[in-house]
């Protein structure tokens, strides 16, 4: 679709028209509206959970690192009430916190988060990492 905007700027700047641009530009955006209308759609028959892994607070995340690690440090009572409340950790023994498995694989997406973040600032900014919630990395 971007590439289709920018194409149709360009034909406008220049002051030229052309047909097969503008309906494959429409096509493109039916297009994304259809699969737009299918995600939700999908979320609304299946249930969505509002707190997945990336939206997360960074209070929460060190909450949960710090229970995966076992450190006996105070913990934030709101980023635990968040993460109990949420499905991320479960009480154990009255007195100590555990990672479910949604826990688990929180960490792992911040892990894998910041290890793409601290590569992408390594090679220095704008590179071809792309985005890794589109990526999947």
């Amino acid at each position: 679709m971007k590439h289709a905007v920018i194409e149709q700027l360009k034909c406008t700047i220049a002051d030229r028209r052309d047909s097969d641009l503008n309906n494959g530009m429409i096509g493109q955006f039916e297009a994304y509206r259809r699969a737009e209308y299918d995600s939700w759609k999908y979320r609304q028959e299946h249930g969505y959970d509002w707190y997945d892994p990336e939206r997360l607070s960074d209070r929460a995340v060190v909450t949960l690192r710090r229970i995966a690690n076992g450190i006996v440090e105070k913990l934030d009572k709101q980023a635990l009430k968040t993460l109990s409340e949420n499905g991320f950790i479960k009480l154990f023994r009255k007195i100590k916190w555990r990672l479910t498995a949604k826990g688990e694989r929180a960490i792992k997406y911040h892990d894998e988060r910041d290890a793409w973040l601290k590569k992408k600032n390594e090679i220095g900014g704008d590179s071809e990492l792309g985005d890794p919630a589109t990526t999947g990395f």
